[in-house]
C-alpha cells in the first residue's frame, strides 16, 4: 500500500510523536484503514476534501463542516487534474506512437521508411490519447453511460468518426477501408482505456465500482485493440 510506503520511507513515525495521519476524505474508498494501522501503528482520520482547509479543520478539533465535504467537480476542478492524466500517460502513447511510425513502412512491396504516413499515424494515436485523458474528462457530464470506459470509447469513436469524414484516416479503396475500419476500434479501444484512468479522480465511484468496472472493461478493450490492430496491418498490404 502506497501510504503505508510512504510513511516508511520518510520515516515519518521519527519525526513526529504522534500516531495520527490525515488523509483527504476522497481518498477513502481506496484506502484500507485498519491496513494502516496494523502495520504502521498510524491512526487514519479523514480529514476535508481540499488541502486548504485542513488549518481549519484542525482548529475545530479534527471535525469536518459541510462545506469542507462538498465538492461540485464542475469544468475547473476536471480540468485541473488533466495535466497530471498527460503526464501519466504520454510516455506510452508515444511509445505505441513510435511503433506504429515504423510499422507504416511494412507494405507487399517490402519495407519503405514511413514518411507523411508514418507521421499521420502518430498523430491519430496523440489525438486518441487525448481524447481519452482530455477531452473525455472536459465533457464528462454530457457523455453517454456511466462507466469511464464508456464514456471514453464514445468519445474516441466520435473523433475517429470526425477523422475520417475529415480525410486523416483514409477511406479509399481496400487498403483505406480496412484502415478506417482499423481505426473505429483502435481510438475507442485507446480513449476507454485513458480515460478509465480517471475514475480515481471523480467523486461518484467506489472501489467495488472501479473493479466491477474493470472485470469487463479491459479484457474488452483488449480484445478490440487486438482485432483493430489486426485489420491495421493488414491494410498494410492493399
Amino acid at each position: 500500500m502506497e501510504i503505508i510506503h510512504r510513511i516508511e520511507s520518510t520515516h515519518l513515525s521519527e519525526v513526529v510523536s504522534h500516531r495520527q495521519i490525515i488523509l483527504p476524505q476522497l481518498g477513502a474508498p481506496g484506502v484500507a484503514a485498519h491496513e494502516v494501522k496494523r502495520r504502521s501503528s498510524f491512526r487514519v482520520i479523514y480529514g476535508p476534501v481540499r488541502a486548504h482547509d485542513i488549518p481549519e479543520f484542525l482548529n475545530a478539533g479534527m471535525k469536518t463542516s459541510a462545506e469542507m465535504r462538498e465538492v461540485n467537480f464542475n469544468l475547473s476542478d476536471r480540468t485541473v487534474l488533466i495535466p497530471v492524466e498527460l503526464v501519466q500517460w504520454s510516455p506510452y502513447a508515444l511509445a505505441v506512437a513510435l511503433v506504429l511510425f515504423f510499422l507504416a513502412g511494412v507494405s507487399r512491396n517490402g519495407y519503405i521508411l514511413p514518411g507523411w504516413t508514418g507521421g499521420r499515424e502518430v498523430l491519430i494515436v496523440i489525438v486518441a490519447f487525448i481524447t481519452g485523458s482530455a477531452l473525455t474528462p472536459i465533457f464528462l457530464p454530457w457523455l453517454p453511460g456511466c462507466a469511464l470506459s464508456v464514456k471514453g470509447m464514445i468519445s474516441g469513436l466520435i473523433f475517429a468518426i470526425i477523422l475520417v469524414f475529415t480525410g486523416l484516416i483514409p477511406s479509399a479503396q481496400t487498403g483505406g477501408q480496412l484502415e478506417t475500419a482499423a481505426w473505429l476500434l483502435l481510438m475507442p479501444a485507446i480513449a476507454a482505456f485513458t480515460a478509465m484512468n480517471f475514475t480515481g479522480s471523480t467523486t461518484y465511484t467506489s472501489l467495488s465500482g472501479v473493479k466491477k468496472e474493470m472485470r469487463f472493461a479491459v479484457p474488452a478493450q483488449i480484445i478490440v485493440a487486438m482485432l483493430g490492430l489486426s485489420l491495421w496491418v493488414t491494410a498494410r498490404f492493399f
